[in-house]
């Protein structure tokens, strides 16, 4: 269990590729999504570290059943449990970082994941600040798996908030495409008015360029509809990492035809310029 939410976090960190980090030259540096990713690094290696020790810990406890050994496990057992509340948690902050600085995104759906982050990272620092008061290795465990059932849970909010990184940047590019297409419209209008030139194969390429916004929007909305649909419900038809990737699927389409738009509107600045 422990190794497959160290996995999954891993697995979603591809959200934080390609970004440097910032390390500021202030004495009280603004904590933004590279300090907060910066956190999440740190806190994987210290968790790296901490499960090592507990596997060499309960392996030896294991083998010997001595009070010294399980003394040593029980220790462990702690250290490596908080490194991992921990880890989650900065992973979460920094999600939420990385949707604040996010284009496209409304303050209202900024707002609504927000107050899932701040949930869910509220019960993980709760569940850490309770471990120290387990007595007994048993008491650990149960801890564990206390957090192993809250998991998935915490893997919705997760695939929520990646979603509107992701939904943010495609609307970004469209509202930008979609002012565009407004400017190039006027700028038609007018050549048409002035009798320029001839103008209905560009007016039936912007026809295209509407279309394809258009449809890109139609498959946003689908990919929303799945990640709406994710439930905690065991006997699911369809399992909630499976939704996520069928909706990035449909927003993949979305941005594809995005693309396509964009090579349209090119096409038609470059009939623009050209002479008849």
């Amino acid at each position: 269990m422990i190794k497959k939410t160290l996995i999954l976090l891993i697995a979603f960190a591809f959200i934080f590729a390609n970004i440097g980090i910032i390390h500021s030259q202030t004495p009280a540096p603004v904590f933004d999504y590279n300090r907060a990713y910066a956190d999440y690094v740190y806190n994987t290696d210290l968790y790296n570290t901490a499960y090592s020790d507990y596997q060499v810990a309960r392996s030896a406890y294991l083998s010997s059943k001595t009070l010294a050994a399980q003394t040593n496990a029980q220790s462990a057992t702690l250290k490596m449990l908080q490194a991992r509340d921990e880890m989650v948690k900065t992973y979460l902050t920094a999600l939420r970082m990385r949707i604040k600085e996010t284009q496209g995104l409304v303050d209202n759906d900024k707002n609504v994941i927000f107050s899932q982050i701040d949930t869910d990272v509220a019960w993980w620092i709760a569940h850490k600040t309770k471990l120290t008061s387990a007595a007994t290795l048993d008491d650990l465990v149960a801890d564990s798996n206390e957090a192993y059932d809250h998991y998935p849970s915490t893997l919705i909010v997760i695939y929520n908030g990646l979603f509107d990184v992701f939904t943010g940047r495609i609307d970004d590019n469209r509202n930008n495409m979609q002012r565009i297409v407004e400017s190039i419209k006027v700028e038609v209008a007018q050549i048409k008015a002035n009798g320029d030139k001839n103008t209905s194969q560009i007016e039936r390429t912007l026809i295209d360029v509407d279309n394809d916004v258009q449809r890109s929007q139609t498959k946003e909305s689908e990919a929303k509809n799945i990640i709406t649909g994710m439930t905690l419900e065991q006997n699911a038809s369809e399992s909630n990492d499976q939704k996520f990737e069928n909706a990035k699927t449909k927003l993949k389409e979305s941005l594809a035809y995005l693309n396509d738009a964009e090579k349209l509107i090119i096409q038609i600045m470059t009939q623009i310029k050209t002479k008849d």
